[in-house]
Parts: structure tokens; sequence; C-alpha cells
């Protein structure tokens, strides 16, 4: 499942682990994935390569929300 075609949302938490050091002025290979999905809350990961490397991983969290009430209340105020 792609993210861009997946559930989205607003971020909750974002926790990037950097493994190795990122080579400048090299080509750099993400991947990004929905790890699961469970109610609201959207658990995606994803990975950064640089050489077949593995330099940096994250973990992040969305919360589904209804972006239409939250324009109300923000046009309300």
């Amino acid at each position: 499942q792609q993210l861009i075609e997946g559930p989205s949302g607003l971020t909750g938490t974002l926790t990037v682990r950097y493994r190795s050091i990122t080579p400048l002025e090299t080509e750099l290979h993400f991947r990004g994935w929905i790890d699961h999905v469970s109610g609201r809350r959207i658990r995606a990961k994803a990975t950064c390569h640089a050489d077949g490397r593995l330099t940096a991983e994250a973990e992040a969290l969305f919360i589904r929300v209804d972006m239409g009430q939250i324009a109300e209340r923000a046009s309300a105020s």
C-alpha cells in the first residue's frame, strides 16, 4: 500500500533514528509504507539508503481527522 494512496492524517509523533553517516552528493533511496492502521491511528515507517547502506529509519504516528470540521472550527473562531 502506497502512502500517497492510503489513509492520511495529521502527524502525532515522528521519530528518526540515524544509523550511519549519510554521504553528501550521493543518490539517496527512500522507502515508506503504512505499517498498521487501527481506528483513527495510522503507523507508518520509512528508510533511507545510500549506496545500499541504511543511513536512517523513521516511524510516525498519524491521526485521522475530519479536515472539514477543523476548517469550520477555524472559521468560527
